[in-house]
């Protein structure tokens, strides 16, 4: 979606310096857009811009980012720090919710199996093939859902620190940074 604030063109907001900008993200591969302009790859930026109002976010791939409205005003000096947090995956979970199911459909034919076995073929020979049903579903479904449980404790592992896809992070304004960073 481009940005309601469009960024002036780069050659001119170098050339007229009436406000400086700085963002920093907490992850060095983030990327800062602002007016909707890719300005960096590199987690960090400092531009002089002409006054006027600015879209600014923060993001990286795969991550939740920070976005914020910036006024900047005639000789202003503002800084910023945005910060992205890596997505929940799901993938472990999907996995297990597989593993759950064919558990419940290998448990099904086991059910069959020794219904069938009992009631239609007690005393026949086919009786020993059913009962070996019983026993294939019930050993396959104890295995998948043993593998499901694994599966939903990794996704909680490996999630842990993960956030859920929501509302972005709020851009904050910090003290402007003591040192000029080399250009």
């Amino acid at each position: 979606m481009p940005s309601p604030y469009p960024l002036p063109s780069l050659a001119l907001a170098s050339a007229i310096p009436d406000a400086l900008i700085d963002v920093a993200a907490n992850d060095p591969a983030a990327r800062i857009l602002i007016g909707g302009e890719l300005v960096s790859d590199e987690g960090h930026v400092r531009l002089h811009l002409p006054p006027n109002l600015y879209g600014v976010t923060v993001a990286r791939e795969g991550h939740l980012g920070s976005t914020g409205t910036v006024l900047l005003k005639p000789g202003d000096r503002k800084a910023f720090s945005g910060q992205v947090r890596p997505l929940k995956s799901h993938d472990w979970s999907v996995l297990g919710i597989a593993l759950t199911l064919v558990a419940v459909g290998a448990e099904a034919a086991a059910i069959a199996g020794h219904v069938l076995a009992d009631r239609s073929f007690e005393h026949t020979d086919s009786f020993n093939n059913f009962s070996q049903i019983e026993r294939y579903g019930q050993i396959t479904a104890g295995t998948c859902a043993s593998l499901a449980l694994i599966s939903y404790v990794i996704d909680g592992i490996i999630n842990r620190h993960r956030v859920a896809l929501d509302r972005s992070y709020r851009l904050e304004a910090v003290a402007w940074p003591r040192e000029e960073p080399a250009q």
